[in-house]
């Protein structure tokens, strides 16, 4: 048999407000991304603050591994309620992750450049990059993350 038959899993349906239109499925999506994000940043924030102020973990490492932890949580999160995309479920986190580390780089950059050269205090350099980075991680998400991923179609010697 030449084809394979897919099966496509239901996806939850539209909330009112998404359904409404494509500007308040793009609010509906920010303000959850927001509410997801804001509680992936808190435990970035709190893994940095546990890890940089109690355990004298170095700025960087304890970046790394802070925002690894925030990641996690988001993923998690967004995932599954803010573009319920439940589908290439390891695609989607591989690029999520990608999107995270893009994130994790120009956090470090940054932080580098506010304690540094400018003298800001750590902690409140954190807080300075984290809207910088969501907002751009969110752009990033909703455009290639959590995108809608097609099937290549595969050639007659693929199969």
């Amino acid at each position: 048999m030449d084809s394979v038959a897919r099966v496509s899993l239901p996806t939850n349906p539209p909330t009112a407000i998404e359904a409404a239109s494509p500007r308040n499925q793009l609010l509906a999506q920010l303000i959850k991304y927001g509410i997801f994000g804001g509680l992936g940043a808190l435990s970035d924030f709190l893994a940095f603050t546990a890890l940089h102020a109690w355990l004298h973990v170095p700025i960087i490492p304890a970046n790394v591994v802070s925002i690894l932890v925030g990641i996690t949580v988001s993923f998690l999160l967004n995932s599954s309620i803010t573009f319920a995309k439940t589908d290439y479920r390891a695609k989607r986190a591989m690029r999520f992750f990608a999107v995270g580390i893009t994130g994790l780089l120009l956090s470090n950059v940054l932080l580098y450049l506010l304690t540094s050269p400018l003298q800001v205090a750590a902690l409140w350099a954190k807080l300075v990059t984290i809207p910088i980075i969501a907002l751009l991680q969110f752009v990033l998400n909703r455009s290639w993350t959590f995108a809608e991923i097609r099937d290549k179609p595969q050639l007659k010697g693929d199969q």
